[in-house]
């Protein structure tokens, strides 16, 4: 799981690529933050005695991509996150969402960019995003 906290609010992502979010939250203890759906979930797997620290701080960049084949048919929709930090260290995650009827090509899809990480593009050869 990661937790992003941006501004006033806490994104929690999860290796399942589900995403949580909660408006109006900062974390600390888990007892004195701000009732939402983040907070019901950490509180299932964080001790109460113990308070979340920030452990990196990055700029977040995010946009809305569409995933096509060789033949331009559209496999899936996902969001694009790009972290980066002051000293350059770049991390990319991606959440995919399978389409109606093409959830044979996303399996497929998600196999083959999950048996080589090398053929997932290099954040370098992303064109700048906008921050979210």
């Amino acid at each position: 799981m990661l937790l992003v906290a941006a501004e006033d609010s806490l994104t929690l992502l999860d290796a399942g690529g589900a995403e949580t979010r909660q408006d109006s939250a900062r974390a600390g203890f888990i007892d004195e933050m701000a009732e939402g759906p983040v907070t019901d979930i950490l509180a299932k797997r964080v001790s109460p005695l113990r308070r979340l620290l920030d452990l990196v701080a990055a700029e977040m960049c995010a946009q809305d991509v569409a995933l096509r084949d060789a033949k331009d048919r559209l496999l899936c929709h996902g969001h694009l996150r790009l972290l980066t930090t002051k000293d350059g260290h770049q991390v990319s995650l991606l959440g995919l969402r399978p389409l109606s009827g093409r959830k044979g090509d996303f399996r497929r899809l998600v196999k083959h960019l999950r048996s080589d990480p090398s053929l997932c593009p290099r954040a370098r050869r992303w064109r700048r995003l906008p921050p979210a």
